[in-house]
């Protein structure tokens, strides 16, 4: 299992399962090509066989690090690469990591749970269909 850096063939990939994972708010090829440009954006892919198995997209701030976006492709879920993906994004994150999860993604939230990930509040309708955000934070 390897995790690397995003590169042009990467993207295309990427946004593909950003249109079957996230059907109603996924980022365009367009869109990731200029986070890849952006230096404030890391976008890391992770691999296993030379097979792309997931992604996740970073975004650093001046205080703290935001993960954007998570995704493991579907028939590699429940085999330790989101973990891996988290993982990879604690070790290199600066002394806070936050993220936000649709309240209904109970699975996703007991994901971040599991991972070391503290509650710290609510977006109220902060999703289509108004639904609410969880915001998540890990401390080192």
């Amino acid at each position: 299992m390897r995790i690397v850096d995003a590169d042009d063939s990467k993207i295309q990939q990427i946004a593909e399962i950003e249109r079957i994972s996230f059907v109603s708010e996924f980022y365009s090829l367009s869109q990731l090509i200029e986070m890849m440009k952006n230096p404030n954006y890391i976008i890391k892919v992770i691999i296993e066989n030379n097979i792309f198995c997931g992604y996740i997209i970073i975004y650093k701030n001046i205080d703290f690090d935001e993960i954007y976006k998570i995704c493991v492709k579907e028939e590699f879920k429940r085999n330790g690469y989101g973990s891996a993906l988290v993982n990879y994004a604690k070790n290199n994150c600066q002394s806070k990591l936050f993220l936000e999860v649709r309240a209904s993604n109970s699975g996703a939230i007991q994901f971040y749970l599991s991972n070391g990930f503290k509650i710290n509040g609510e977006r109220k309708g902060y999703y289509s269909g108004n639904e609410n955000a969880i915001l998540l934070e890990y401390i080192k």
